[in-house]
């Protein structure tokens, strides 16, 4: 039996995308160069040889990371990304976006904060979308087209 379908506009719960189209690959393949580098390390004896081995670790701990944590979360009344893991949050509220453009492989939301001056200049995020499953990418632009007002879109 197959769940239910998901229909962002039944429910106000909190909608989470994880950038995880390449973690698998990324924690596979750090794990068998790590692997690799560890043997021919033993065979020639030389701990040097373990070098690009860190590297490995370093790609496999960024594949788990994008798996595990997400990368944009919608709310009741606002949505934040983060877009790298040394990136801080960005919380942006429905009211506040002035300007979304919409392609196939991202968009740009542009914002202005409630308490910044009428003429000052939009701040912008963009929102990479091929880090997102094809199903998610769907997904994650109809969400953003039912919490905010059809008028921003481009």
């Amino acid at each position: 039996m197959n769940p239910p379908e998901y229909d962002d506009s039944l429910t106000t719960d909190k909608v989470i995308f994880h950038a995880d189209r390449y973690a698998d690959m990324m924690t596979t393949c750090g794990g068998i160069l790590f692997f690799f580098c560890m043997v021919v390390a033993a065979a020639a004896g030389n701990l040097d040889m373990m070098r690009p081995g860190f590297a490995a670790v370093v790609m496999a701990m960024f594949g788990v990371w994008q798996k595990r944590n997400a990368w944009l979360s919608f709310n009741n009344d606002c949505f934040e990304t983060r877009l790298a893991p040394a990136a801080g949050w960005h919380t942006v509220l429905y009211s506040e976006v002035t300007h979304v453009e919409a392609s196939p492989g991202m968009l740009l939301v542009q914002y202005r904060k409630h308490n910044a001056p009428a003429d000052a200049k939009p701040a912008r995020i963009k929102l990479k979308l091929g880090a997102l499953k094809q199903e998610e990418r769907t997904r994650c632009i109809d969400t953003f087209r039912s919490r905010l007002p059809a008028s921003v879109f481009v």
